[in-house]
Formats: C-alpha cells, sequence, structure tokens
C-alpha cells in the first residue's frame, strides 16, 4: 500500500471513532449547583420569579469587559416574563415557564435564532 492509501484508511478509522464515541454520548444531560441563602422561602421566591432581577445575580453577565443589554416583554414576574439578551453578535431569550410557589420556577434559554434551546428550573 502507498502512503496515501495508509492516510485515508487512517482518517477514515478516526471519523469512524468519533462517530462511535457520539453514539456513547447522552443525548440529555443535567447540571446541579446548590446554594444556601439566609432569606426566606417566600421572599427568594418572589425575587427570583421576577424576570427584570435575573440580570444582578445570573453569573454570565457579570463580566464587566462584555456588557450585556437587556430588554424584557410581557408580565413582570411568573409565567410569560421574558428578558431578551444580547451581547456582540449573540443574542437570546429567556423565558419563565411555569414553576409551583414557592419551591420552583421554570424556564426556558433559547440562543441565536431557536438554534439551541434548554429548559432548566431553579428548585
Amino acid at each position: 500500500m502507498d502512503s496515501w492509501t495508509i492516510g485515508l484508511i487512517c482518517f477514515g478509522g478516526v471519523v469512524l471513532i468519533y462517530f462511535v464515541y457520539g453514539l456513547i454520548l447522552p443525548r440529555k444531560w443535567e447540571i446541579k449547583e446548590s446554594i444556601v441563602v439566609d432569606a426566606g422561602q417566600d421572599a427568594l421566591f418572589d425575587y427570583l420569579n421576577q424576570i427584570r432581577n435575573w440580570e444582578k445575580w445570573t453569573n454570565w453577565n457579570s463580566d464587566s469587559k462584555v456588557p450585556y443589554k437587556f430588554s424584557y416583554e410581557g408580565p413582570i414576574a411568573g409565567k410569560g416574563a421574558i428578558q431578551k439578551w444580547s451581547v456582540k453578535k449573540r443574542r437570546g431569550k429567556t423565558t419563565i415557564t411555569g414553576g409551583s410557589e414557592p419551591n420552583k420556577i421554570e424556564f426556558k434559554f433559547v440562543f441565536g435564532q431557536g438554534q439551541q434551546v434548554m429548559d432548566g428550573a431553579l428548585e
């Protein structure tokens, strides 16, 4: 065999390994993080359920070198409250989709034009 054929076989092997590895990865994943806050559950729920407060406590917009721009739609709090954000050429939307007072707030992140969607919950 010449070097061209050996190179193609090696390249095909690498592609096959990546393909098989991709099949093994889980389709769904979960990240959990917890923190203890010295506040009553009702007060904390009311604060987090107001979408305008999210820019104060979320960590992705804490870098002052990359200023986010925010706009809001819908109700001030609860289901249907929307926060739209942009930074440089990236855009996204956070929507509170539901929950149960005072235990849970469900939300959805949509990145770009909807290419990436992520559901989440604060419990």
